[in-house]
């Protein structure tokens, strides 16, 4: 049975750091927009199954983030080094990898 209190002691700090900076510099964010994907979020659900298993191979956490408006998006990205915007020239989204690096 899927039990999200089974996360081992600190599992969780590097998410709610990361977290916390971002909802810290976005207005109008909040953590009910705030969605852990990708590697992040099958570790958490394996530790809410019960499994005690490493299955990470890297230490970047992806986040979807429901942003209000492109100045949101601008604010939270002139927040963290490596941040791509659309004035850089690419589409690409913002990269928070070093940034996720030095929180865990």
């Amino acid at each position: 049975m899927l039990n999200l209190t089974n996360a081992p002691e600190g599992f969780l700090d590097p998410v709610a750091r990361v977290v916390e900076a971002a909802l810290a510099v976005t207005e109008g964010l909040s953590a009910r927009e705030v969605m852990v994907v990708g590697a992040g979020c099958r570790d958490i659900l394996h530790s809410a199954l019960g499994h005690s298993f490493a299955t990470a191979a890297t230490r970047d956490l992806d986040l979807a983030l429901a942003l209000t408006s492109w100045d949101a998006y601008r604010t939270l990205a002139a927040a963290f080094p490596g941040s791509v915007t659309p004035e850089s020239g690419s589409g690409s989204p913002m990269s928070t990898s070093t940034y996720c690096r030095s929180a865990r």
